[in-house]
């Protein structure tokens, strides 16, 4: 995968995104229902993570919620883990 995403987020993504949102613990959710339903599953503790390091705040895909047994599909750098060379 080499960092790159199979799912790209379009211009009409971001302006429906910006338009859902009422309240800021709103933005999270309409970030799910705009972008993240559409990724991959594989790709979207990835993507949640990023949005993690954006935002502060962590989404319910993220790969400190992920369940041990889509875990075991992810390679190890999406979890955070393994070497850091």
């Amino acid at each position: 995968m080499n960092g790159d995403l199979s799912t790209v987020m379009s211009p009409r993504t971001v302006i429906t995104w910006a338009e859902i949102p009422t309240s800021s613990r709103m933005v999270g959710f309409a970030f799910r229902l705009t972008f993240l339903n559409k990724c991959d599953e594989l790709e979207r503790p990835i993507v949640a993570e990023f949005y993690q390091r954006c935002f502060g705040q962590e989404l319910p895909e993220s790969s400190v919620n992920v369940a041990p047994e889509l875990s075991a599909f992810l390679p190890l750098s999406a979890l955070g883990e393994g070497s850091s060379e």
